[in-house]
Parts: structure tokens; sequence; C-alpha cells
């Protein structure tokens, strides 16, 4: 029996599984998209009718100037899941991805310009329960910070940033910039 035609068919399977290895994304995941929006105030949702504001002390109400009675009083939502001011008095920053993950790293460091090494601001590690989208400084659900980060740090408007996700072996990169609130009147 001849052999060529098994070493040719051989050299042929292996130019072919390195073309697919090297110049194709066959084989590698897609990264994890990551989109950033900034949000001056984070309020909780209102469900329902609005709630009327009650009369300021010291005027009259309805039932004394006349008018109908309301025997309902009506008691207003409890303020579920009020979310604070970011740190550092910048706008709060809100990472959305492409799909439902269970992370299990995340990193914000700074991305300096003078090529020194970037500075670690937030970082946690271990397995988080299934999210799309999460809040800069907020940890997740069964993720922890490591050391020598125990919180993060807070944010400066103008200054480049880079957040690194990964998901297993899915891995998303992101730079964003926050700014400051607009002054209120």
């Amino acid at each position: 029996m001849n052999a060529r035609p098994w070493v040719l068919l051989g050299v042929f399977a292996a130019l072919g599984l390195a073309y697919v290895t090297f110049f194709t994304e066959w084989l590698r995941l897609a990264p994890i998209e990551i989109a950033s929006q900034l949000r001056f105030t984070i309020q909780p949702p209102r469900f329902g009718r609005p709630v009327k504001k009650p009369d300021p002390p010291g005027q009259p109400t309805p039932a004394d100037r006349g008018g109908p009675r309301n025997d309902v009083e009506r008691i207003g939502q409890p303020a579920r899941g009020v979310i604070d001011q970011a740190p550092g008095g910048v706008a709060n920053v809100t990472f959305s991805l492409d799909a439902w993950y269970n992370l299990t790293r995340i990193r914000v460091e700074d991305v300096p310009a003078d090529g020194t090494p970037p500075k670690v601001l937030w970082h946690l590690t271990g397995t988080s329960l299934t999210v799309n989208s999460i809040l800069y400084g907020r940890d997740l659900e069964g993720m922890k910070p490591v050391p020598p980060v125990s919180s993060a740090e807070p944010l400066k408007a103008g200054v480049p940033y880079r957040l690194i996700l990964e998901a297993g072996r899915r891995r998303g990169t992101h730079h964003f910039r926050t700014m400051e609130p607009p002054p209120t009147e």
C-alpha cells in the first residue's frame, strides 16, 4: 500500500486546521459588548398613578374649603432602591451588557497618558448573579473586593478610564469618561 496519499491528506488536514485556528474567528468567543451611560440622578421607578402631594401645613384642606371630602387618604409608595450620588460628586456611570452574564471579574482602572502603570480604582472577583447591567461602585451580590482596593474609589471628571469585565472565558473592555453634574438652580 502506498503511503503517499495518506501523507498528503495529513498535510492538507494540518494546513486546514492551522488556517481555521490562526486566520478565522470560528474558534474564538465573541467579546462582551459594553455600553456606558452617564446618569446625573438615579431614582427608583414609580408605578401607578402619581401621588398627590399633601397640602402644606397651615393651608386649608379641601374639606375645610367646602369642597369634596376624600375619606381615603392616599399614601405614597416608599422610596425603594434609592441610589446615592456617585463617589466624588460626578455623574453615575451605568454599564449595559449585550446579554445576561454571570460575571467573574470586574476591574476599573485609569488610563494614564504618560505611559505609567494604570491605577486600579475598583476590582471585584467571584461569581455574580446573572446581570445585564452594572453601576460603578455598587458591589454585585456574590462578588468581593480584591485587596488593596476595599471599595470603589471616586472618579474624576474628564479623566479616561477602562472597564474590564470577565465572565468565564469571555472578556470585554470599554473606555469611558465621566463629567460633573450641571449646576442646580
